[in-house]
């Protein structure tokens, strides 16, 4: 799911609805910063979960047609950033959350 998000953002980077998104944020927050912040964190995951909801197109499950990754990936990211852990603990955050996707 990891990789499957972070392409989407990639591949999203240019589109028109991430670039309108960027115009409701401030770039300073967009950028790491040592001192970094709540604010800078959640811009992050704003414009990472648009781009990746924006393209994501099989991400769903049957009977509830949601990206769910599109919205787990960009914010345990942000949360891991913010928090300074690691990719372990990227995958320690995004496997619940998926799996309470799938109830």
């Amino acid at each position: 799911m990891w990789l499957d998000v972070s392409g989407l953002c990639v591949a999203a980077r240019r589109e028109p609805y991430v670039r309108a998104t960027l115009t409701t944020v401030d770039p300073v927050r967009l950028r790491r910063s040592p001192r970094g912040g709540a604010a800078m964190h959640s811009a992050q995951a704003l414009v990472n979960g648009t781009a990746a909801h924006g393209e994501d197109f099989d991400d769903t499950f049957e009977g509830g047609p949601v990206h769910s990754g599109a919205v787990i990936v960009p914010a345990v990211l942000a949360a891991c950033e913010r928090e300074g852990l690691g990719g372990d603990r990227l995958l320690v955050g995004i496997v619940p959350a998926r799996s309470c996707c799938a109830v």
